[in-house]
């Protein structure tokens, strides 16, 4: 289940880092610990903050008071409780944001077949292989190569394995998976100068890692169940910390910044 979660910016501040996942994760942890149900939860994702932006060196300046959230889980109840909360306070701080809840939207079910487009609504960490090696964890890898690919494909199995929500059985029958880069916006951003990854610090059980992110839209070739799984959990590693959060295109939902 995903929604959307509409706010408007109350402070003359509209102004965030770049890389605002942190505070994003803190502000759901801090929403998490009121509830003893709900306080160890993990099974959720979340985007970046979206609107209108401008890209300046201080960071993303949103040129209109609205700016939107979209949350995931595949747990009712817990989506419920995170709504009730956020709509339970009249304002909220996020950095120098002061954000007003106003409106609330529940994405309809879509169908997701074997070969589907993504946007990437938050960055996107393809290996847990940080937690191990600091210096595989930033280390570029293009992902036009194989090993991009590879990398996704078992973060994905892992991830799917510890959610427990899969036999080994089901597990081991989704082989087919394939992720292929829009390429005409890659060679775009190389044309302009731009990056389409970067490293940020992410805090991950109380402990920080130097991370490469990436952000480009990607074709993935994989089985149905597979890419609902990665659409309602999010894709790659860290998910919980809001990285890899991905909207299916053509389907209604939200285009890229």
């Amino acid at each position: 289940m995903r929604v959307k979660i509409i706010f408007n910016i109350q402070t003359q501040e509209h102004a965030l880092p770049h890389y605002h996942q942190n505070l994003l994760a803190a502000w759901v942890a801090a929403i998490k610990i009121k509830s003893n149900r709900w306080c160890d939860y993990t099974h959720y994702n979340f985007s970046s903050l979206r609107g209108q932006t401008v890209s300046q060196k201080a960071g993303l300046n949103y040129i209109n008071q609205k700016v939107m959230l979209v949350f995931s889980s595949p747990e009712q109840d817990f989506i419920d409780f995170f709504v009730a909360q956020i709509f339970g306070q009249p304002t909220w701080r996020l950095g120098p944001l002061h954000l007003i809840p106003k409106h609330i939207y529940q994405e309809p079910p879509i169908q997701l077949s074997g070969s589907v487009k993504y946007l990437c609504i938050s960055p996107l960490v393809p290996s847990w292989n940080v937690l191990q090696n600091q210096k595989a964890g930033k280390m570029l890898v293009h992902p036009q190569q194989d090993t991009f690919s590879d990398l996704l494909y078992e973060c994905t199995i892992a991830n799917m394995e510890r959610s427990g929500m899969y036999h080994a059985d089901a597990l081991s029958s989704f082989f087919k998976f394939q992720l292929v880069p829009d390429q005409s916006y890659l060679s775009r951003l190389k044309e302009q100068g731009k990056l389409f990854a970067r490293t940020h610090p992410i805090f991950y059980q109380d402990r920080e890692y130097e991370t490469r992110t990436y952000i480009f839209p990607f074709t993935l070739h994989a089985d149905p169940e597979v890419q609902a799984y990665v659409h309602t959990h999010g894709l790659g590693a860290f998910t919980q910390q809001g990285l890899g959060m991905i909207d299916a295109r053509h389907t209604g939902g939200e285009s890229s910044d």
